[in-house]
């Protein structure tokens, strides 16, 4: 079958070109989209690319065929789309969607279309919608209700692959420490000046010192992050990425597998408390919730993984967590009044954490 052009973003889609490429993938069949309407959920600053819902329109209406879905493009602005080539963040996702989707015991949104160039990253993914499915919002945060069952689908999803075959067959997945993401150093160092200006004394002082040392210590935790006994980790574990489609925890369905890599599942359990938790929620179940991931794993067959190695995990994430904050708030766009809030957010979270478990201690 001769490729379909891939088109340049969500304006650039056609009800002929949407209907080859859902017929391409058997998405549908005799259905024929005549019409779409396309509204942007998410472009600009701390988005690495465009995300459209595209409701369609066909020439038959018999409930058959998807009456909308997502669409993803690379970004416009050009860091952020340098960011999202150099890490491989693009290819990733379409990859992770055509290989590994069907392994994953997490609900994923069903992919209907894919393609990318890699001469010229060009890509175009198309997923399902979701709605009216509850997203998560980071903000507001995780309850520890919610948290408690959603840690063992974590485990779940971390053990299909724990020490695999498969993941020898994601050969083109990386490691968390492979070269393609030892970029985040250098935006780490030119994020902490803006950051030290934003946060002024709200940040405690061994965490202040930790950040500094953190200039030239991100590859290392990199590496530490990267030791066996490894998994797939999906990178970006946290509550604005999970979605709630019977409105409770159970079968929670995850989004945004740009940042997947080969390497310590604790990471994910780590970044997801850490983040998403109000710090008097995380540090009053964290201990139950670590149990219950490592009870998980266990059940699903995990061995010679224990309370000691797992604790090491979570605080070397705790730690590494800072060098997102840092490079989000020092890239912070002022007038992005959502973006405020959730930099806020992070910091008093992660701040909280590395201070609770003393992680400074480990850089």
């Amino acid at each position: 079958m001769n490729k379909l052009p891939i088109p340049d973003g969500p304006a650039a889609l056609t009800p002929d070109w949407l209907t080859d490429a859902l017929r391409s993938t058997g998405t549908i069949a005799q259905h024929r989209v005549v019409d779409l309407e396309s509204s942007l959920i998410s472009e600009g600053a701390g988005f690495l690319g465009r995300v459209a819902r595209i409701a369609l329109q066909y020439d038959r209406n018999d409930g058959c065929a998807p009456s909308s879905l997502i669409a993803k493009f690379p970004a416009t602005e050009p860091t952020a789309k340098g960011i999202g080539v150099a890490m491989r963040f693009y290819e990733n996702e379409i990859r992770v969607y055509d290989d590994v989707g069907r392994h994953v015991p997490m609900r994923m949104p069903r992919c209907y279309y894919s393609d990318m160039r890699l001469d010229t990253s060009e890509f175009v993914l198309l997923i399902e919608d979701m709605a009216p499915a509850r997203i998560g919002d980071q903000i507001a945060g995780c309850s520890a209700a919610d948290a408690a069952v959603i840690v063992p689908q974590l485990a779940a999803f971390h053990a299909r692959f724990w020490e695999s075959p498969l993941l020898d067959e994601f050969d083109w997945m990386p490691y968390y420490n492979d070269p393609c993401h030892h970029h985040a150093q250098a935006s780490y160092r030119q994020a902490w000046p803006p950051f030290q200006k934003f946060v002024g004394d709200r940040l405690p002082a061994p965490v202040r010192e930790a950040g500094e040392r953190l200039n030239d210590r991100v590859v290392h935790l990199l590496d530490l992050l990267s030791e066996p006994p490894i998994t797939v980790m999906h990178g970006d574990f946290r509550l604005d990425n999970l979605v709630f489609p019977n409105g409770d925890a159970a079968g929670v369905g995850v989004l945004d597998w740009q940042i997947t890599s080969r390497g310590r599942g604790a990471f994910d359990l780590g970044y997801f408390l850490c983040t998403s938790l109000a710090p008097a929620d995380r540090a009053a179940h964290e201990e139950h919730l670590i149990r219950a991931y490592l009870d998980a794993l266990a059940d699903a067959g995990v061995r010679g993984y224990g309370i000691d190695q797992c604790m090491r995990d979570y605080r070397l994430t705790v730690m590494f967590c800072m060098v997102y904050t840092v490079i989000l708030i020092g890239s912070l766009d002022v007038g992005n009044e959502r973006g405020l809030a959730l930099f806020n957010a992070l910091l008093e979270r992660n701040s909280a954490a590395i201070i609770d478990l003393e992680a400074y201690k480990l850089v």
